[in-house]
């Protein structure tokens, strides 16, 4: 699941910046040059805890509720 997830989750920011920079074109705005470092940090802190310091068990729950909880904020959205 980590590893479908992690191409999902790819695939789907590369769409993202692709449409934004097709909308908007290319804005870097210097306020932000904090989140990739974030993400980086981020990346590397969850590949590491999820391999080796959390049960298979437990990520594959946290993993349901992440999706349940993007569905049904999606579903309210739109309805």
């Amino acid at each position: 699941i980590a590893g479908a997830s992690s191409v999902f989750i790819l695939v789907n920011s590369l769409a993202g910046l692709l449409m934004q920079l097709a909308v908007h074109g290319w804005q870097f705005d210097t306020d932000l040059w904090p989140l990739p470092v974030a993400v980086a940090a981020g990346g590397l802190i969850g590949s590491q805890w999820g391999s080796a310091r959390f049960t298979h068990r437990f990520v594959r729950w946290l993993t349901i509720l992440i999706i349940i909880f993007a569905a049904a904020r999606t579903l309210f959205k739109y309805v």
